[in-house]
Order: structure tokens, then sequence, then C-alpha cells
């Protein structure tokens, strides 16, 4: 009988040493493969304005869902982006009600960025007779927005300075 026993702790130690081998190299693999983006907001806790959701839509426009938390309804007039590589700035004025959500939405956006990001975000609004309020709060995701082409001056363009 004590060699039922033992031969168990030995099995025990064989293939549990095994079990911690396979835990150590699994875990070093994935560090390195498993780089995937995960998308989150933070921050916007006990705020009157916070972002619920948001996303990349089939014709590549950045939504962003907005939730009012206070008790009448705000008007939000921008949404305002900004990381490492400059500001971006969503202009989508919308009155939300008390309690309610609405999506405001910007044009090109990229969903499969290169690299996962953090975007500082400040929502602007405004509460009843408080006007130029912010959120402020952060949100992480691969989207990126590409480089626009800055626009064309206009044919037949003249200044003339007197």
């Amino acid at each position: 009988m004590s060699f039922k026993g033992q031969s168990a702790i030995e099995y025990l130690f064989t293939y549990g040493w095994m079990l911690i081998a396979v835990s150590i190299v699994s875990g070093a693999i994935y560090s390195v493969v498993g780089t995937n983006c995960v998308d989150n907001t933070s921050g916007f806790i006990g705020q009157s304005v916070a972002i619920e959701n948001f996303g990349v839509d089939t014709d590549n426009n950045l939504d962003v869902v907005v939730r009012n938390n206070e008790y009448q309804q705000v008007n939000v007039s921008r949404i305002v982006l900004e990381d490492d590589d400059g500001t971006r700035q969503i202009y989508d004025p919308t009155t939300i009600q008390s309690g309610s959500t609405a999506v405001l939405s910007a044009n090109q956006a990229d969903e499969q960025g290169s690299e996962c990001r953090t975007y500082d975000v400040t929502i602007r609004y405004d509460l009843g007779p408080l006007d130029n309020q912010q959120a402020s709060g952060s949100l992480t995701s691969d989207i990126d927005f590409p480089d626009m082409d800055a626009p064309s001056a206009p044919n037949n363009f003249n200044i003339v300075l007197e």
C-alpha cells in the first residue's frame, strides 16, 4: 500500500511540474502575441455627461454614445479627443434629455489602427444656465484618424490689400 502512495506522489510531482512549465510558456507566448487592444473609457464616473459606448460604423464614422446623468437636459456642443499626434474634434451639437443617450458622429475614423491609443476626452456642453461646462476622461482603442489633406484654395481667389 505504501508503494501506491509513493507512486501517486511521484505522478503528481512529475506532471505538476509539466503543467507549471506549460503555463509559463503559454503566458510568455500570449504576452508577445496577444497584444489586442481592449476598447474602454474611464474617468467619467460622477460627471454630468459620460461616454457610454463608442465604435466605428460601416461608413468609417466614429460613433460616440453620450449619456446625460443630470436631472435636466444638456446641450452637447462638441467632443475633443487629444493624443500625442494632435487634436480631433467632433462637432455634432446635440440635445440630450435627462437620463437619455445620444450618438455623436465624426467622419474619417479607421477602426484598425496600427497600435492601441489612449485619447484624452473632453465633452463640452451647456447645462441649463451654465454654459461651457466640460466632462473629462479617457478613451482607449485602436481607432486611428488618418491624416486628412488640407483643403485647396478656391480658383480665382485674389486678395487685394489697399
